[in-house]
Order: C-alpha cells, then sequence, then structure tokens
C-alpha cells in the first residue's frame, strides 16, 4: 500500500512493476479513502486494475492525495455492494 506511488509523467499511469499487466482502466471515478493516523481521503479520477494492485489516479494535482496503490494481498474483507439507490462500488 502505497500513497501518491511515482506515475508516469507522459499519460499519468503508474510506472509498472515486473511481471505487471495492465487489465482495466476507468475514468471518472469517485473515490474515499480512510488511512489511520491520516483520517478519510477522497478524490475524483481514474481507477487503473492490474494483475497485481489496484491504482486510484486524483486528477486534482493540487490535493494531498495525487494517487493510491493497493496491492490485492493486502486486502481483505472485500465485498462488492450493488445497493437499489445509488452507485455500485466496492468496500474492503
Amino acid at each position: 500500500m502505497a500513497l501518491n506511488p511515482p506515475l508516469c509523467p507522459a499519460d499519468g499511469d503508474p510506472y509498472r512493476v515486473q511481471n505487471e499487466h495492465f487489465i482495466l482502466h476507468r475514468k471518472g471515478v469517485e473515490f474515499e479513502l480512510k488511512i489511520e493516523g491520516m483520517g478519510k481521503l477522497s478524490g475524483k479520477g481514474k481507477m487503473i486494475l492490474t494483475t497485481l494492485r489496484l491504482v486510484l489516479i486524483n486528477k486534482d494535482c493540487s490535493s494531498e492525495l495525487k494517487a493510491f496503490d493497493l496491492p490485492h494481498g493486502n486486502t481483505f474483507k472485500e465485498k462488492f455492494n450493488q445497493p437499489f439507490f445509488g452507485s455500485n462500488y466496492w468496500a474492503g
């Protein structure tokens, strides 16, 4: 897990690690993170799902949260929620 991992200046995507493949890109996502000791951080931007991690990239570069990197191995109690009213969301 990393707050503000390095991003490629050309396209704003995260640098790939060895043997990692990008699976899915989604623009226009809103995200909220609760980090112990830092509180709640939120942003709007894009999400990139890879074979090794989930990367959230905030389009607001002046924010404290520029990007967030979450390896799949660090997730637990994950759940995909589909409420009747509102947007679908993933929690974990």
